[in-house]
């Protein structure tokens, strides 16, 4: 059986916090709001707490755009989750933990504060019921870090990607929509890292090795079976991951 403590623990860091209660948005919930800072070197975290009723807890940390972020949270309640919301948005959440499970990883395609939100489902919050919870954080820019002759390109303020614009693609589930936000990290010689930004604020990692397309990223299990392919016309690589499509040229790959 899970035992609270009421206490924010470090793995292999340190951690500052700061409490700042808040009213959220329209639904005048109780938000407690805290920052996680990491010193140097530090890349984990393990928080612990509370949550009662209709209170929510914002744990805020601050990364950099092309960094994978992992969360993973347990809880003695079933009805207690966490949503993970990036910067530019206040409640729009890329990751809903009701409907995707207790484990969140994935490419940030902006740098700034997320939001790493634990609340009660609104049923259990009427009946004013209690969760303990155990969130583990990790911060990394594994695969992703900007070497080679395209580190010399220069790099957007707060994050890892040396450029960012918009790419064709056809999304499946929003077929009205005809381009999504890229930011993309040089390897140089047309090897890169591109985080694409579906318009549901999820992301998708391609990557590329000297032009080519060589692998998708694998952080979301339903994403396992899916139909990946690549096919070159004229300076673009068309990529089809299950129903969606990307279409990346050149440029976005080697510069200029």
């Amino acid at each position: 059986m899970y035992r609270p403590i009421f206490s924010l623990c470090l793995l292999g860091a340190a951690f500052i916090a700061s409490s700042i209660p808040h009213l959220a948005n329209a639904q005048d919930r109780s938000v407690n709001e805290e920052r996680i800072s990491f010193q140097q070197g530090a890349f984990g975290a393990e928080i612990r707490g509370t949550i009662k009723g209709a209170e929510i807890k914002d744990y805020l940390i601050g990364v950099e755009g092309g960094q994978i972020l992992t969360v993973t949270m347990k809880s003695d309640s079933a009805a207690s989750y966490f949503n993970v919301i990036p910067p530019s948005e206040s409640d729009a959440a890329t990751f809903i933990g009701s409907t995707s499970g207790e484990r969140y990883r994935g490419l940030l395609a902006e740098g700034g504060d997320y939001t790493i939100r634990v609340y009660m489902m609104r049923s259990a919050a009427r009946r004013d019921e209690e969760a303990n919870y155990a969130i583990d954080v990790a911060v990394r820019s594994e695969g992703v870090s900007a070497q080679g002759p395209g580190a010399t390109d220069a790099l957007i303020p707060n994050t890892l990607f040396h450029a960012r614009g918009e790419l064709r693609c056809a999304i499946a589930t929003v077929p009205d929509v005809n381009r999504c936000s890229f930011g993309v990290i040089r390897r140089g010689e047309g090897s890169a890292t591109i985080v694409v930004t579906k318009p549901d604020l999820t992301t998708r990692g391609l990557y590329f090795e000297k032009g080519n397309f060589t692998r998708a990223d694998d952080f979301n299990p339903m994403n396992a079976e899916e139909v990946r392919q690549a096919t070159r016309e004229g300076d673009e690589t068309i990529v089809q991951l299950g129903q969606d499509r990307f279409v990346v040229y050149d440029a976005i790959l080697f510069g200029g």
